[in-house]
């Protein structure tokens, strides 16, 4: 059996070469977005295309490599064995190249253990997605204020089992404010590009270039275009819309992503709304 941590440092790699790859590829479709709204052409929706794929692509890279690597780590004994003591040291190697997020095991009655500060006095049995998990399913996408950090985050958690039994869970809460920047450098989005993302179930922005407006309505932030905007990306799959915001015109395409079900809009300034 190949060593743990040598799967996670070659999926590691992988990952990265993937990322740059897609990188390249969206700071060449930027460059024309930039160009193309300079000059008031409306050739935007090919390009947005293009470019909002890739920033999915990439998050949803992000994401679930962490999920998968959560799947296999809870097969082995030492997670396995519902010891923290037992199993630290593996998730400690996992948390090294787990930048983005905080690594936690949850016991059956809800307390829990993070890599950081080992047992916690917080409890999240009262989360949307706990007894998800602790029914043997898997959580990917949930949005909540971290109680162990006070940052806000996303929660991916799997299921531990023993003999049949749900155990515990274990799973990673991630930075979102820092999931956002590491996508804007991977995209190399141009100074009057924005990537953000919208969760179709409470329409609260998950992701944002500009992180100050991570888990803000979108839908209320004094602008009536938009809000009607919003109302239409979250009623349709993918598309294009316009809409004013904070002195500016723009123009966004969206589409959904299949892992979170987040709608992920790519936008360029086309003008001042005066």
């Amino acid at each position: 059996m190949r060593p743990l941590a040598k799967t996670f440092r070659e999926a590691f790699m992988k990952k990265q070469m993937w990322g740059a790859s897609l990188a390249v590829l969206v700071a060449a479709f930027g460059s024309v977005m930039e160009t193309k709204a300079q000059t008031g052409s409306t050739g935007l929706s090919i390009d947005g295309r293009i470019g909002v794929s890739a920033a999915i692509a990439l998050a949803d890279g992000h994401i679930q490599s962490m999920a998968r690597s959560l799947q296999l780590l809870a097969m082995t004994e030492e997670v396995g064995s519902g010891n923290w003591e037992r199993m630290r040291g593996l998730l400690t190697k996992f948390k090294e190249h787990q930048i983005l997020a905080v690594v936690f095991y949850a016991l059956p009655d809800g307390s829990y253990y993070t890599v950081e500060k080992g047992k916690t006095d917080q409890n999240i049995k009262d989360r949307a997605y706990f007894p998800r998990v602790m029914a043997g399913g898997m959580a990917i996408g949930d949005l909540v204020v971290s109680r162990s950090t006070g940052n806000k985050v996303m929660v991916a958690a799997v299921p531990v089992k023993s003999g049949g039994k749900v155990i515990g869970a274990l799973g990673v809460s991630v930075h979102l404010g820092k999931l956002s920047e590491l996508l804007a450098r991977e995209l190399q989005l141009s100074p009057n590009m924005v990537l953000y993302a919208i969760d179709g179930k409470q329409g609260t922005t998950a992701l944002h270039s500009v992180t100050r407006l991570i888990f803000e309505d979108p839908a209320r932030q004094k602008s009536e275009t938009l809000s009607r905007a919003v109302k239409e990306m979250l009623s349709k799959e993918e598309g294009m819309v316009t809409y004013e915001f904070e002195g500016k015109r723009k123009k966004a395409y969206f589409k959904t992503s299949p892992l979170t079900g987040w709608r992920f809009a790519l936008a360029v300034a086309i003008g001042r709304s005066d």
